[in-house]
């Protein structure tokens, strides 16, 4: 084609218009095809007449009921019907294409807490971890029950502090009778008990609430953070001592036992009969049982103060005792480790096999272990004893290394300190050993096995406990010492005696510890803490 320019007076062919490539031009008549399809597609839909006939806007639109004349739309399968929608929404402005995608948000979510049973629910929620816990708690109501739940915060209770939950199911009992008694004025003890008690205690429990309070005290322990008060209950030595939420019993080398308040220190009672310094003693809820210097056990009647029975067999100072409902064992000065019946005081077995003083005697079940001078922990095991008299001496063992040829009842033999052994602790399986030479050694009882050694200590160690967190041990060197059961990492020390510390004791929230200087120290880890639940 030719343009002619008037102005200038002379002409040249115009510029062709710029052609596009052959592969664009395939792929615009592709596309150009697919949309003309989709376009024919929604053109030839009752839809798109609804459409044309009511404008869409942002405000909400009812579709045509099912009933309305779309059987061709609804037999299309799921796929289909969404391709189809597809297509409907890419025709929309942006604006109206938002409005409808928030309309359809809910749709794609499920309340799967709220749908499933309330036992599932409560399954799938107790093995979340708290800080996910209190996020559900926030997101609804129904959430917000399941996740509070008892059951729940049980069984995370369970999780993080397994040892710590048959003393809270036990405080809470105790707890429960007491409220019990104001309605009617009967005692809890004058009360039928319910086999169901305790379940129904179990589940009413605010078990978050004891969750929190026992984190509480973990961390405390943790960080060392306690008060410390200080009783000065005797004008000698405090050789012994036991306590629990209530009071605290001590004897000493004034040859007596004395009883104060645990909360006031206020003095309760004195128990006096003992001619020698009271070396050990241990008591329940009836009877307080003491040994002495003088070389007698005597039982106390806990509630009237009265002398109940006095044992006597062994020769020389009762160092250490220990007993349940059936059985009382004592070890002594003498060499010996004795066996008596709880109700009538007779005596059952003694077992002989020791070469030197026996400082220590603890049991589980059948099997007892004593730590004597000789440097030894030896295991006996009392299912073995031979049908004899009441009394009748077992024979003593001729050779360490082979307890077993003369001394059925003695099963092991457990050595490797380098000096004498002043304590043991025992739970039936793990045995924890406290020496002169300064170390701790824990010991598998069944296998026989040396499992640790603890070094810290700079003097013989007279008093050790432990449960599965801490080993708590206390030393002629004035430490008190508290260790990680698992790792045997040393954690903190407490100071404070001036002197030897010649016994300790510890619970969920206190160790409470005696010394030669007199004093009794109570170091508390309650802080914060509803202590009612733990002691």
């Amino acid at each position: 084609m030719i343009s002619f320019n008037d102005d200038e007076g002379y002409s040249e062919p115009a510029p062709p218009p710029p052609q596009p490539p052959a592969s664009f031009a395939v792929r615009a008549a592709e596309v150009s095809g697919v949309a003309a399809a989709a376009v024919s597609s929604v053109a030839a839909s009752p839809w798109w007449t609804l459409l044309q006939q009511q404008p869409f806007l942002p405000t909400p639109i009812h579709p045509p009921a099912a009933s309305m004349p779309d059987q061709q739309l609804l037999a299309l399968s799921d796929i289909q019907r969404g391709e189809y929608a597809l297509q409907v929404l890419r025709s929309v402005s942006p604006a109206v294409l938002a409005s409808v995608i928030m309309r359809l948000m809910p749709l794609t979510k499920r309340d799967f807490i709220a749908h499933l049973p309330t036992e599932l629910a409560l399954k799938v929620l107790s093995w979340c971890p708290p800080p996910t816990l209190e996020v559900c708690m926030r997101v609804s109501r129904a959430w917000c029950t399941i996740a509070k739940d008892g059951t729940v915060w049980r069984a995370q209770f369970a999780a993080h502090f397994p040892q710590s939950l048959p003393i809270v199911s036990r405080n809470l009992k105790k707890i429960a009778r007491a409220a019990a008694t104001t309605a009617f004025g009967e005692s809890p003890r004058d009360k039928k008990p319910n086999p169901n008690e305790s379940a129904h205690i179990d589940s009413t429990a605010d078990w978050r609430y004891l969750f929190y309070n026992r984190r509480t005290l973990e961390h405390n322990w943790n960080r060392g953070i306690y008060t410390r008060r200080e009783l000065i209950p005797h004008d000698e030595a405090v050789y012994c001592l036991q306590f629990d939420n209530d009071k605290i019993i001590s004897g000493s080398r004034d040859h007596t036992i004395r009883v104060f308040d645990m909360q006031t220190f206020v003095h309760r009672q004195t128990f006096s009969g003992h001619s020698g310094s009271v070396l050990c003693l241990q008591y329940d809820d009836s009877f307080i049982i003491s040994g002495s210097s003088d070389s007698t056990i005597m039982q106390w009647n806990l509630a009237t103060g009265g002398l109940h029975r006095v044992l006597r067999g062994h020769s020389d100072s009762v160092l250490n005792l220990r007993f349940d409902s059936s059985i009382i064992v004592s070890c002594s000065k003498d060499k010996s480790v004795k066996v008596w019946q709880t109700n009538d005081g007779a005596l059952l077995h003694t077992l002989l096999g020791h070469k030197a003083a026996v400082n220590a005697v603890q049991f589980s079940g059948n099997l007892i272990v004593s730590a004597s001078g000789d440097k030894t922990v030896r295991v006996w095991d009392l299912s073995l004893a031979q049908n004899t008299a009441a009394g009748r001496q077992s024979l003593p063992a001729n050779s360490l290394d082979d307890p077993s040829s003369n001394n059925p009842m003695c099963v092991r033999i457990l050595t490797g300190h380098t000096r004498g052994i002043a304590c043991v602790h025992f739970d039936g399986t793990i045995c924890l050993s406290g020496s002169s030479d300064g170390v701790i050694k824990v010991w598998n009882v069944h296998t026989g096995q040396l499992l640790r050694s603890l070094f810290g200590h700079t003097n013989l160690v007279r008093t050790l406990q432990f449960d599965r967190r801490h080993i708590i041990s206390a030393s002629y060197d004035r430490a008190i010492k508290i260790w990680n059961f698992e790792t045997g990492e040393l954690l903190m020390d407490l100071a404070g005696h001036s002197h030897r510390v010649l016994k300790l004791q510890f619970d969920e929230c206190k160790v409470v510890s005696c010394s030669q200087d007199q004093r009794i120290f109570v170091w508390d880890f309650g802080k914060d803490v509803d202590a009612r639940y733990f002691t």
